[in-house]
């Protein structure tokens, strides 16, 4: 990393191609999931902060090649997410 200065990797990162893959049904708190003050401020369970990441990347960086789908009747499943007919196509199309 100490080859790129900190604007070059936050523009690398930008327009990169990222897809965010989330469960639809991901808003449990579980033992895993950060509860601290500073994690809840980013959402309470990960499908808030995932929405809430993207807002973020969408209002600061507008030109970004990042996407967001939700993957409908999932949880926090990640074969959930790649059985997916989403999951699929965003992986293998």
């Amino acid at each position: 990393m100490s080859q790129f200065s900190i604007s070059d990797m936050r523009s690398r990162f930008q327009r990169r191609r990222v897809v965010y893959l989330m469960g639809e049904l991901d808003t449990k708190r579980d033992r895993y999931l950060d509860t601290s003050c500073a994690a809840d401020w980013q959402g309470s369970h990960r499908l808030e902060r995932a929405k809430g990441f993207k807002n973020y990347m969408d209002r600061y960086f507008p030109d970004n090649n990042h996407r967001l789908k939700i993957v409908p009747g999932i949880g926090h499943s990640s074969s959930g997410i790649f059985k997916s007919s989403i999951g699929r196509s965003e992986v293998f199309d």
